[in-house]
């Protein structure tokens, strides 16, 4: 076969990325088929690639109007959840194109998700790979097979439809029939058009920028295609599946019921709850366990226990919400896990057999807060950390924003020679004048989990000397004895239920939030407090915010 060359790919493909940063100001009309307007020198709301410090929400509701239309480039998950579905074949080779940048814990921030110079270069030779692969390895990628223009018309607008998540236009129809015609034989002219679609912003990056609405000016409304990708990458993390093609084509994703059947028909299969536990690793950060350093010389933590601490988090998750369509207040407070030998062992359970996951009553303290996943990715090398912990619970449950230490600091300090315990070695921050007004209200909300050590076992003692795990959420007027008893105060809090939403919300919509985001955070908690905070109701309170199908111009 006739490879085609690199410089063609390159020349046919519309690669404006230097617009697609994030949000979008006033740039004209737009919609399918249409290229965002890339020239405006003047948008609303630039994007911004400094990382905020705190999570958006907490504004009161003064103007109820949604966001601003925004770009979002594919993460790197969703990329590869994309080009498996485009092709309909698992075997797809992987991308390694991306490096997803975190803010606030999470990878899918639009103004943090950009294509740069390498990754441009990197992906071109990522989509010559998949073309190559697809050509060579499967069957029936075009309807049709001879170089006629008719033939390689269908292969565009049918491929092409699915590829960019909507009817392909006019204009880009010629331009890829040109390309097409440009190959030395059909075959060739599918690698060289497959690889220039892979490139094109169309595929790459999904756009949330509508029509105007004559109704209402000044807003924009998302086309349907434009609200199934919201669907279908919010809820299955990949593109839009032929039924919700299908509804966008009819105009059927315009009411709360349409969207709502189409969120339920998603989550009825269960490859697609994982949006669920890949928000909650993100929020509590759970995946920290799979990297988390620990010392070989004094814990066995190998990397079968890590991805088996993962699984016993995911299927915890998936019990409580989809099972029994649990609230985090039942998240925080279950009285079971999931386990198999090697966990059991690892937890001192009962013993279980065999290498799958099966639900056993724990005698540990309840919840996912002890779940090993959370324990050993908030610990340290040799001693569990009472900072990580309370760190987790103060920014991440409570949604309180932390200061970083001064340039000036010495976070260095020595422990006491005297100290035998890990409460006693941290203590030392707390009575530093210089490190105590933030460590305070960090290690003595950390030191109610002392009972579970660097890699998440239970103990009664350190040292030989009895575990103290008391402390306090300083500024809250609330004192614990226990792990269990701060537990308790967390799954009542409105506080932390009010956090969940505001992480939930940036998970989704993500952005961390616009200057009248307050009504659309207030509606969100209105209809998941009317649905007893099940976190399935958030979910779905997500999608019937105005901000899904609706932006300011």
């Amino acid at each position: 076969m006739v490879r085609p060359p690199r410089q063609l790919c390159l020349l046919a493909t519309p690669l404006f990325l230097v617009a697609c940063t994030g949000q979008i100001g006033d740039g004209g009309k737009t919609g399918p088929g249409t290229p965002p307007n890339t020239d405006d020198p003047k948008p609303n709301q630039p994007p911004s690639l400094d990382p905020p410090s705190t999570i958006s929400g907490g504004g009161k509701c003064v103007a109820n109007k949604p966001g601003p239309r925004m770009l979002r480039r594919l993460t790197t998950e969703q990329l590869d959840n994309s080009v498996r579905d485009l092709f309909k074949n698992p075997s797809a080779p992987r991308n390694d194109v991306f490096n997803d940048p975190q803010v606030l814990g999470f990878t899918g921030d639009a103004n943090a998700l950009l294509v740069r110079d390498l990754g441009s270069q990197q992906l071109m030779s990522y989509a010559e790979q998949v073309a190559r692969w697809a050509v060579g390895a499967i069957t029936d990628l075009s309807p049709c097979d001879q170089m006629t223009a008719e033939c390689r018309g269908q292969f565009i607008k049918s491929f092409g439809q699915r590829a960019f998540r909507q009817p392909v236009s006019a204009v880009l129809l010629a331009r890829y029939e040109k390309l097409f015609a440009s190959a030395p034989t059909f075959a060739a002219g599918l690698e060289l058009t497959i690889t220039a679609m892979l490139q094109s912003p169309y595929f790459l990056y999904r756009r949330e920028l509508g029509e105007p609405d004559p109704r209402n000016p000044g807003l924009v409304r998302l086309t349907p295609y434009e609200v199934a990708s919201g669907i279908s990458y919010l809820i299955a993390r990949t593109m839009p599946d032929e039924a919700l093609l299908q509804a966008a084509a009819a105009n059927q994703l315009s009411t709360r019921e349409q969207i709502d059947a189409q969120v339920e028909r998603l989550l009825t299969n269960p490859d697609n709850r994982a949006t669920i536990n890949t928000f909650m690793g993100e929020w509590l950060e759970t995946k920290r366990v799979a990297g988390v350093l620990k010392d070989p010389n004094v814990f066995d933590f190998k990397d079968a226990l890590r991805a088996d601490m993962e699984r016993e988090t995911a299927a915890l998750i998936e019990d409580v919400v989809f099972t029994r369509k649990g609230s985090l207040h039942d998240l925080l407070t279950t009285d079971y896990t999931f386990v198999n030998a090697g966990l059991a062992k690892h937890y001192g359970l009962p013993a279980v057999t065999g290498a799958e996951l099966v639900k056993v009553t724990t005698k540990r303290d309840p919840g996912i807060l002890t779940q090993g996943s959370l324990l050993s990715g908030h610990a340290g090398m040799t001693f569990s950390s009472p900072t990580l912990r309370g760190k987790l619970v103060r920014t991440r449950l409570l949604c309180e924003d932390l200061p970083p230490p001064p340039s000036n600091v010495n976070t260095n300090i020595m422990p006491p020679k005297e100290a035998k315990t890990t409460r006693e070695i941290f203590q030392a921050h707390v009575d530093n004048p210089a490190c105590g007004p933030c460590h305070m209200v960090m290690d003595r909300i950390g030191y109610a989990f002392e009972n579970y050590d660097v890699v998440g076992r239970y103990r009664t003692e350190e040292n030989g000397i009895p575990i103290d795990a008391t402390g306090e959420i300083t500024g809250d007027n609330f004192s614990f004895t226990n792990l269990r008893e701060l537990n308790d105060h967390l799954a009542s809090n409105d506080s932390v239920r009010d956090c969940m939403v505001r992480f939930m919300s940036y998970f989704a919509y993500g952005a961390t939030g616009w200057a009248d985001d307050g009504c659309t955070h207030d509606a969100i908690t209105a209809e998941a407090k009317g649905a007893n905070w099940s976190i399935r109701s958030v979910l779905t309170a997500i999608t019937h915010a105005p901000h899904f199908t609706t932006r300011v111009q």
